[in-house]
């Protein structure tokens, strides 16, 4: 806003009045024409200070034709005002105003090379340049801007409220303080719109100076110069598009429209102002760059130019832009000639390879060579050729490359690959050379655990031809003790997928070696069981990597799991083993959904288990035998497999469950009789097994359930009479046999009343 009154930036000096309440005014220094002035208005409407303007055609009235006011207030003082807000006449706040008194000498005259109202800008840099980091102005081809030398007075330098005049290379565009803000135009625009056939610098020193310029020129605006930390240059400042009315006068900043551009000084020194990336700073303030940087102060390094500069290739600059790793390198140069050796042993010349690839993302594989050679007399030379590919990039190449003499028939080295995370290699060999026995073993990591792959060749001179997985870390080491390492390997496997997103999407929480790795596992297993899939399009479990956010977990305050409550979410799939890698689960339920397969025999680890559910009254999904490992949970109150497809018989380790209160298996194809053991759940309420086909006696053990209230054996093939100890339990309220061959003692009236 206050760039569009640019022109009434300046001094104003005080003028004695005898009106305005005894106020006196400020009128602006150095114009004739249009001249603003400052004064008090107290009326009606408004008691404030004002700013208007004054010309030979019209005074300007203080109360009537102010272009900006103060805010109410009484005080005698103009600058007094400078700390509260002024106003346009919309009513629109200014974003910026700066009032100070001035008591020195007005347009004070500077030694040459030192500008400032009070002569307090000394060595200011006559060079400056667009940051190379940013994007600069889209309109302006170069970038380096510098001091404005007068076309008439060679041995100064044009200035504008004493401070410099900028121009760029081409001289096609200047750059100029207005009083509050720095603007940057179009020199021919300038030219254009203000004057005909004149030199730049005569708008400056001879034609009006710059309170007589138009705005139309303008294309970009600075932020309004803070007086504190005021260096008489644009450096640091941001920009915007300039803004033009319609009605015309000065732009203001568009501060929609922020320009990604930003002044540096060009000229460098080792002081203040040194050259980067260990550049070395001449005589001539020029930067002499080193390890392929570029830029003015050697600012710009040369990443992604595919090649590997070591000085660059660390997590500063992104390890040299990817230059120095085979999956990250982009361009022809990439690799070419980086190696002299392989398996450890001298190239007869250079081979593409990256063994200064250092980017932690990257998984070490190391591919062991053992051979033994025939016996050979004199001098041997061995030939092989070697490729390795690792998703589809170019990892190693040596074409049918020499060796020198090994000096022994017994071969062996090492040779290390750094490879991009869940993807998988090829490695082609061919040797050139007759040979007794020859193994290649791939390791991740190190060559102390087990390999990924191992291949023994005997007498073969075909070519050697494999495949093999990676995985990053120790992501490998760790998964493979709680899955089976092919399934972990298999990028089709729900193992497989699960460990893919846990190593890209955890790699940098640092969780190997910590519970919370095999939480966020198994949690991935689950998901990739379950399809991915719900009613509410996608567990959206895998959105984030804090498991205790998602959908229908709930965590204890260590930040462990301890309950997954998934109701009716239409899920699909099976319930995975490494569900028990949630050591710290309460509670289970999964009901209402259509979830197949067995029950996992690994539930059984879940010692801290309370209540698992996986009842469905729609449809008959869970199949198999209930596992004897149920057994083990000792901690469980409710089991609830209602309406599915299992089958078998009961186990006897049921009978451990001695927490149990609520015990409903109804609605299943499970067979056999009931287990005596089922006498020892004496905490137990809710016993359902009806609509199965159990056989066999009604077990006089379950007279023993002291606390049962509701009793349901209907829809079996119970045969037999119902023993009165059954009948006799204090608690029974409901009691249903129907479906069955069981038949009541005459004399036994509670079993009649209950079944009746």
């Amino acid at each position: 806003q206050l760039a569009s009154l640019g022109l009434l930036n300046g001094y104003y000096n005080l003028v004695p009045s005898t009106r305005n309440d005894d106020r006196v005014t400020y009128e602006q220094e150095g114009q004739s024409e249009g001249r603003g002035k400052f004064g008090f208005c107290k009326s009606d409407e408004i008691e404030a200070w004002t700013l208007t303007t004054v010309s030979s055609e019209s005074e300007g009235t203080i109360c009537d034709d102010w272009l900006i006011r103060s805010i109410q207030t009484s005080t005698f003082d103009l600058e007094g005002t400078r700390a509260v807000p002024w106003q346009l006449q919309s009513g629109r706040q200014l974003e910026y105003i700066r009032l100070s008194c001035y008591d020195g000498i007005v347009n004070k005259q500077c030694e040459a090379g030192i500008y400032g109202s009070d002569c307090e800008f000394t060595n200011l840099c006559r060079f400056i340049t667009i940051d190379s980091s940013t994007a600069g102005f889209r309109s302006i081809s170069s970038p380096n801007f510098s001091f404005f030398e007068s076309e008439t007075r060679p041995d100064q330098s044009l200035q504008v409220y004493q401070r410099p005049v900028y121009v760029n290379g081409n001289n096609d565009y200047v750059m100029v303080f207005l009083g509050l803000r720095w603007v940057l135009g179009a020199t021919e625009l300038l030219l254009l719109q203000n004057y005909d056939d004149v030199m730049l610098s005569s708008i400056f020193e001879d034609a009006g100076g710059p309170d007589s310029l138009n705005g139309d020129w303008i294309e970009y605006i600075s932020e309004p110069v803070d007086i504190n930390v005021d260096s008489g240059t644009p450096l640091g400042l941001k920009w915007y598009h300039a803004i033009h009315s319609s009605s015309g006068g000065f732009p203001g900043p568009d501060l929609d429209r922020r320009v990604n551009a930003i002044f540096q000084c060009g000229v460098c020194n080792n002081e203040t102002n040194p050259c980067f990336n260990e550049g070395q700073c001449s005589e001539e303030g020029n930067c002499m760059c080193m390890h392929g940087a570029s830029g003015t102060f050697c600012e710009v390094p040369p990443l992604g130019d595919g090649v590997c500069h070591d000085y660059f290739n660390n997590e500063e600059f992104e390890y040299d832009g990817g230059d120095c790793c085979a999956s990250t390198c982009d361009g022809i140069q990439c690799g070419v000639s980086a190696m002299d050796t392989l398996f450890g042993y001298d190239l007869k010349f250079p081979i593409k390879g990256f063994p200064n690839c250092k980017d932690p993302r990257m998984t070490p594989v190391s591919i062991v060579l053992k051979m033994t050679t025939m016996p050979v007399y004199g001098d041997v030379s061995f030939y092989s050729t070697w490729e390795v590919y690792c998703g589809g990039v170019e990892y190693l190449y040596s074409p049918s490359l020499g060796y020198e003499e090994f000096g022994s028939v017994e071969v062996f080295g090492i040779h290390t690959i750094f490879v991009e995370p869940r993807v998988s290699c090829k490695v082609v060999a061919e040797t050139k050379f007759y040979f007794d026995e020859i193994s290649i073993s791939v390791y991740h990591n190190s060559s102390e655990i087990t390999p990924i792959v191992a291949h023994y060749y005997t007498w073969e001179m075909e070519p050697i031809e494999f495949e093999f997985p990676v995985l990053s870390g120790c992501m490998l080491d760790e998964l493979s003790t709680v899955s089976d390492v092919n399934d972990v390997l298999d990028y089709n496997s729900i193992q497989g997928q699960a460990a893919a997103w846990v190593d890209v999407e955890a790699s940098d929480l640092s969780l190997c070696g910590t519970e919370f790795l095999l939480q966020l596992y198994a949690l991935a297993t689950i998901n990739f069981s379950f399809d991915g899939t719900t009613k509410e399009n996608g567990l959206s479990w895998l959105s984030s990597t804090n498991a205790c956010k998602w959908s229908g977990i709930f965590c204890d305050h260590t930040g462990s799991v301890s309950v997954i409550f998934l109701v009716n979410e239409g899920l699909t799939g099976r319930i995975p083993g490494e569900i028990s890698l949630l050591t710290d689960l309460e509670i289970i339920n999964f009901a209402i959904n259509d979830i197949n397969g067995t029950i996992p025999s690994e539930l059984g680890n879940l010692s801290k288990l309370t209540d698992f559910t996986c009842s469905n009254p729609h449809h008959q999904t869970l199949s198999g035998s209930l596992p004897t490992e149920l057994g083990n949970l000792i901690s469980l109150k409710t089991l609830d497999l209602t309406d599915n497809a299992l089958t078998g018989t009961l186990p006897m380790q049921l009978g451990n469950l001695s927490r149990l209160t609520s015990l409903t298996f109804q609605g299943n194809d499970l067979s056999g009789p009931i287990p005596t053991a089922v006498g020892n759940l004496q905490n137990l309420e809710l016993l359902f097994f009806d609509d199965n086909d159990l056989t066999g006696t009604l077990p006089t053990e379950l007279g023993k359930l002291g606390k049962l209230g509701n009793l349901k054996l209907d829809q079996n093939k119970l045969t037999g009479f119902v023993p009165r100890e059954v009948t006799s339990i204090g608690s029974l309220e409901k009691f249903s046999i129907e479906g069955n061959n069981l038949t009541c003692y005459e004399d036994d009236l509670l079993c009649l009343s209950l079944v009746g």
